[in-house]
């Protein structure tokens, strides 16, 4: 293996709490809190660029549950590594309902949209993603669903690069999936 011309490393260390309640038999929810702190060090030929920060980091989750319907509600900050070596502060917030239509036809619908907004001071990236998804599933027998589920999401990114320029880019992609889905009894003795 080579020298890579571009190295990004990112050391991070965090605590939490989390606090789940049930407010009913059908209203349940979570509440997580903490703090994370980051080292970023950016090295290329030449340079190396190192920047620390911390940053607020939690979860508000809320659940509604109906004989028919599930109403799902997450607002949330987190930090997630990327596959190109960052680490980004994503901001969170979705909306999920899913209806018992008949016995054997469920619906569903998704919105979530996220801000994901890279760490340090060099190389900075700012990235939102806007999805909608759209379910239907029927059940074939007891144990055999058939699912399709079409995704329409939207990204708009901006970057800041130190390696390369790029303008902004916005990005859509739209997804029709369709499964045959079969739920196992589990394990017997």
């Amino acid at each position: 293996a080579g020298t890579a011309l571009f190295k990004n490393e990112t050391d991070s260390f965090g605590i939490s709490g989390v606090y789940q309640v049930s407010f009913s038999p059908t209203l349940s929810g979570t509440l997580q809190l903490g703090t994370i702190r980051n080292t970023v060090t950016v090295t290329t030929p030449g340079s190396r660029f190192r920047s620390t920060d911390s940053t607020l980091i939690g979860n508000v989750s809320l659940r509604k549950r109906s004989e028919r319907t599930t109403l799902n509600f997450d607002l949330g900050r987190s930090q997630v590594p990327r596959s190109d070596g960052r680490t980004v502060t994503r901001n969170s917030a979705g909306f999920y309902v899913d209806r018992v239509v008949t016995p054997r036809v469920n619906v569903g619908l998704g919105v979530l949209a996220q801000d994901l907004t890279s760490l340090g001071d060099v190389d900075r990236f700012d990235q939102r993603f806007y999805s909608v998804d759209l379910t239907a599933s029927y059940r074939l027998l007891r144990d055999w669903r058939v699912q399709g589920s079409y995704r329409l999401q939207n990204n708009e990114t901006e970057q800041n690069s130190i390696l390369f320029t790029t303008d902004d880019v916005d990005q859509s992609n739209r997804r029709l999936l369709v499964s045959v889905i079969y739920r196992g009894v589990g394990f017997r003795r």
